[in-house]
C-alpha cells in the first residue's frame, strides 16, 4: 500500500506541478495530506475557501471532510485532486468541487470546446466509476462589484461558460448542483464580503447550512440557464441604472423591535444591509418574543426597552439577545456630531398574543398597542427630540390565515394593528413605513421572501434594509 500511494504521489506531483515552479511544494504538501490523511469526504475548489469551517462538515452533515485551501487553478489540476483522494485508501462518500466560471475560462484559454474536452477528461471522467460517491458542486459567487467590472461581452462568455458545464454535469445521478450566484441579497450587499470573490465566514457558514445540509439553491440544467440569464439581465440593468443610496455616514440609527430584526445578526441582517448600503452606524436593540404593549408576562415591550437604551443598562439587556452587545457598542461610540434615528418594528407579537390594538378611553393605555406605541414616541420625543424617528407596520405573513384570525376576544386581526401604526405616526408627525404592502411581500411571492410564513429570510431581510435606509434619506431631505 506504502509503495502504491508512493507511486501515485508521484505521478500527481509531476502532473500537477509541471511547469508550476514555486508552488511546488504547497501542491507537494496538498497531495501528502490528500494521500495519508484519514476523511470520508474532500473539499477541493478554484476558489477560496478559507471562511468554510471544516468542523462544519462533520457536525452539521456529518462528514469528516478534508478541505484543501490551495484554489485550483483548472481542470487539470482539480482532476489530480481528486483523484489521489478517491485513491488514497479512504472511504470517500462525498467530493465537495467549487467551480469558478472564470478560472474554468481562463483554464481553457477561452475556448468553449476545449474547456468541454478538458472537462470530461478531467472530472466527468472520475464521476462513472463512483456511484457510491457523491459530488457536491458548488459555484463561486463573486460581488455584483465583480461583475459591474466585467464587459457585456465578458458576462455573456462566462454565462456560456456556466451553461456548459451544469450541461456536462446534470447527466449524473450522484451530482448535486448549487448556484446561488444570483441571489441579490449576497452579491449587492459589500458587507457580505471581504473581498469581491470572498464571502465572509458568517455569510459562507448560512450559504453551507442552506445547500449542503437543507439542499437549497440546488440547480439542474433548465434551472441554471434561467438563473444565469436573471444574474446577466441584473448585471446589465445595474450597469445601466446604478443603484443609488443615500450615504447616511454620520448617522447612528437604532432599531426596537422584535424577531423579524432582532433574530438575525451580522451582514445579512436587517442592520448589516443597512450599514452595507449607506454607511450607517446601526445598533439593533430589537428582541425577539418582545411586543409593544406592556403586559405582565411578556419577554419585553417597548418601553422597557427604550428605558433599558437611555439609562445604558448593559447588566439587564445582557439578557436580551443581541441588545445587551449593541448597547454596550453604542455606549462605547462616539456620538458627537453625528444624527441620530430610531426606527420602530413591533406588532406580530402583540397580534399573535391577542393583545388589544387600542384604547378608546385612553390613547396612552400602554396595555393595548397602540398606546404603547404613542408612549414610546412620546418618551423618545422628549429624550431625544432632534432624531428622526420612524414607525413600522407589521411585515405580511401566511401563519394564522395570513393573518386574517382574531387571536383574542380583545384583540384584533393583523389589518388592524398595522392601520393603528398609520394613524399613531400621523398624529405623532413621525416617518412611516408601511411594510405589509410596501415590501411587495403577498401571497403568491411570500415563500420567497419568508422563513417560515413569518419570519423574513435573507432576501425579506435584504428588501426591508433597503426601504429603511431610503426612508431615512427621505426624511433627511438626501
Amino acid at each position: 500500500m506504502f509503495g502504491a500511494k508512493l507511486f501515485l504521489l508521484t505521478a500527481c506531483v509531476t502532473a500537477v506541478l509541471a511547469g508550476r515552479g514555486g508552488q511546488y511544494q504547497q501542491k507537494e504538501e496538498d497531495l501528502n495530506q490528500l494521500l495519508y490523511s484519514e476523511y470520508s469526504g474532500v473539499f477541493c475548489s478554484m476558489y477560496s475557501v478559507e471562511n468554510y469551517d471544516q468542523e462544519d462538515f462533520a457536525s452539521y452533515y456529518g462528514v469528516d471532510t478534508l478541505k484543501i485551501d490551495t484554489e485550483l487553478c483548472n481542470t487539470a489540476e482539480m482532476g489530480h485532486y481528486v483523484y489521489a483522494a478517491l485513491a488514497s485508501g479512504n472511504s470517500v462518500g462525498n467530493v465537495f468541487l467549487g467551480l469558478d466560471l472564470e478560472q474554468l475560462w481562463n483554464g481553457a484559454q477561452g475556448d468553449l470546446k476545449q474547456l468541454e474536452a478538458d472537462f470530461r477528461e478531467d472530472i466527468l471522467s472520475l464521476i462513472p466509476s463512483r456511484s457510491g460517491t457523491r459530488f457536491h458542486v458548488l459555484f463561486s459567487a463573486p460581488s455584483l462589484n465583480y461583475w459591474l467590472a466585467k464587459s457585456e461581452q465578458e458576462i455573456e462568455e462566462l454565462m456560456a461558460v456556466g451553461n456548459l458545464v451544469v450541461s456536462m454535469l446534470d447527466k449524473y445521478h450522484n451530482v448535486d448542483i448549487y448556484f446561488f450566484g444570483d441571489q441579490e441579497w449576497l452579491t449587492a450587499n459589500p458587507e457580505n464580503y471581504v473581498d469581491d470573490h470572498l464571502i465572509n465566514k458568517d455569510v459562507t457558514r448560512k450559504l453551507f447550512l442552506y445547500t449542503i445540509c437543507d439542499g437549497r439553491y440546488k440547480v439542474h440544467k433548465e434551472m441554471a440557464a434561467e438563473q444565469l440569464e436573471n444574474l446577466k439581465q441584473f448585471v446589465l440593468r445595474r450597469k445601466k441604472n446604478a443603484a443609488e443610496y443615500p450615504d447616511l455616514f454620520g448617522w447612528d440609527v437604532v432599531l426596537f423591535g422584535d424577531s423579524i430584526i432582532g433574530n438575525h445578526t451580522g451582514s445579512s441582517s436587517v442592520a448589516g444591509v443597512i450599514s452595507g448600503l449607506s454607511n450607517a452606524r446601526v445598533y439593533s436593540m430589537a428582541v425577539g418574543g418582545t411586543t409593544a404593549a406592556q403586559v405582565s408576562g411578556t419577554r419585553g415591550s417597548f418601553s422597557t426597552a427604550i428605558e433599558l437604551f437611555a439609562t445604558g443598562d448593559v447588566v439587564r439587556g445582557a439578557g436580551l439577545d443581541n441588545f445587551g452587545r449593541s448597547l454596550e457598542q453604542y455606549i462605547l461610540d462616539d456620538h458627537g456630531g453625528r444624527r441620530l434615528c430610531f426606527v420602530i418594528n413591533y406588532g406580530l407579537n402583540d397580534y399573535f398574543n391577542g393583545y388589544s390594538v387600542a384604547n378608546k378611553d385612553d390613547i396612552y393605555d400602554d396595555t393595548t398597542y397602540a398606546g404603547a406605541l404613542r408612549s414610546g414616541v412620546d418618551m423618545l420625543k422628549k429624550m431625544y427630540p432632534d432624531a428622526v424617528i420612524v414607525l413600522m407596520t407589521p411585515n405580511y405573513i401566511t401563519v394564522f390565515e395570513n393573518g386574517t384570525l382574531q387571536m383574542s376576544q380583545n384583540g384584533g386581526t393583523l389589518v388592524e394593528y398595522l392601520n393603528m401604526v398609520g394613524q399613531v405616526a400621523g398624529g405623532m408627525n413621525v416617518g412611516l413605513l408601511d411594510n405589509y404592502t410596501g415590501l411587495g411581500i403577498h401571497a403568491g411571492n411570500a415563500k420567497g421572501y419568508l422563513e417560515d410564513g413569518c419570519h423574513l429570510n435573507e432576501a425579506g431581510r435584504y428588501l426591508l434594509g433597503i426601504r429603511i435606509l431610503e426612508k431615512i434619506g427621505r426624511m433627511a431631505g438626501y
